[in-house]
């Protein structure tokens, strides 16, 4: 049954999202084991067309730089009454959008887009899935003056690196940077507590038998994102000091 109610509805109208907005709240690409729980969060206006929306990941690893992995057209679809839009593996709660059974973000550099395109950038986007599209290298593909751009509307974006960033691995289009965490790629990366809050410098649990649990680095595909542990903290204190007075 998909989640939904009164109170999932009220929540997702009172994160910061304007009529007409959408935005990446979360992503989540590597865990243990098999990867069968990937998933890319949008978080927009209820009921809002994602018609010429694409979700799109551009490799940034090593000598595959540049190379555009992966373009979700999202086309013919819209954001769900909670306000929360899933692209996920089969296994993933909540799915709105299967991207595939399993393994399909990378475990290594990548930025991640949302894009929107016209006629003409819908085109050059789907005719370069999988080959470089930075052929000259200056790191911009998708805005102004990337090899790209014509058409095509960065809405939001993110990057999430491994230790080979600054070395081997670059990001692209000036994306905010997550990670690495200690030496490893993320599991995930997430707004705590929802858009519009930055991009938290925490990530989310490598593992996934924690989603729908209480734990506090948990995924959320399809519910609002947890705080960062420090705001958890803060929390905690506050109600500490009230149960004092």
């Amino acid at each position: 049954m998909r989640r939904f109610g009164i109170a999932a509805a009220m929540a997702a109208l009172c994160v910061g999202v304007a009529a007409g907005d959408v935005f990446l709240n979360e992503v989540y690409a590597s865990h243990a084991g098999t990867d069968t729980q990937e998933f890319v969060e949008l978080i927009g206006t209820p009921s809002m067309s994602l018609n010429d929306y694409w979700v799109l990941v551009v490799e940034g690893d090593g000598a595959a730089s540049g190379t555009l992995d992966r373009g979700y057209q999202l086309t013919s679809q819209s954001i769900p009454g909670d306000g929360y839009f899933v692209l996920g593996d089969t296994a993933t709660p909540n799915t709105d959008f299967l991207m595939g059974t399993d393994n399909q973000l990378e475990n290594g550099s990548e930025t991640v887009y949302l894009v929107e395109a016209d006629a003409v950038g819908a085109a050059a986007i789907s005719a370069r899935i999988g080959t470089d599209s930075d052929v000259n290298d200056d790191g911009i593909i998708f805005g102004a003056g990337g090899e790209l751009s014509a058409g095509v509307t960065i809405v939001d974006i993110i990057a999430m690196v491994d230790s080979g960033f600054g070395t081997t691995d670059i990001v692209y289009d000036s994306a905010p940077v997550r990670g690495p965490d200690g030496t490893f790629f993320p599991a995930g990366v997430y707004r705590p507590s929802d858009h519009p809050n930055d991009w938290a410098n925490t990530f989310l649990n490598f593992d996934n038998t924690t989603i729908g649990s209480s734990d506090p680095t948990r995924p959320t595909p399809g519910g609002m994102n947890v705080p960062e542990p420090a705001s958890l903290a803060l929390l905690a204190l506050g109600a500490l000091a009230l149960r004092r007075r």
